[in-house]
């Protein structure tokens, strides 16, 4: 079953957002303190999205979704922005979250459901569920 927590629940559940979010956030975001505080003001003002995937009734998987409007073309996609499982996780939990997400990005007129990783695993799983992971992200040391 996926879930996505109410705004005022992601406070309740910040510890494991914020654990979920550092371990996967990008090499290009803050890792501050400061970086970390913006991530749950969005998430409470609802700018940011926060899912779980429970298992038996136990949480196996956790993400920060944002949805995310492209300056110069004007497209609208949800980002999965942050993504971490717990254990070894059926794939039809991968399954029906993926639907769940692109069920919300249909929804909120998006263009596509984008995601960067640079875990194999995730590059596998997201491969497995037909995503196009041909594209990379370049970035420099300023």
């Amino acid at each position: 079953m996926i879930l996505r927590l109410a705004s005022d629940q992601c406070a309740g559940y910040w510890e494991d957002i914020k654990n979920v979010v550092a371990a996967s956030m990008p090499t290009f975001a803050d890792t501050s303190q400061d970086g970390m505080n913006q991530v749950l003001a969005n998430l409470l003002d609802g700018h940011a999205q926060a899912w779980i995937a429970l298992e038996a009734g136990a949480v196996v998987a956790m993400a920060v979704t944002l949805l995310q409007t492209d300056v110069i073309t004007g497209s609208k996609n949800l980002l999965i922005y942050a993504l971490a499982g717990y254990g070894n996780i059926k794939k039809e939990t991968w399954e029906e979250g993926f639907a769940v997400l692109r069920k919300f990005a249909a929804s909120e007129g998006c263009f596509k459901v984008i995601a960067f990783s640079s875990v194999p695993r995730v590059v596998e799983i997201a491969t497995n569920l037909g995503g196009d992971c041909s594209t990379r992200v370049l970035e420099w040391e300023v």
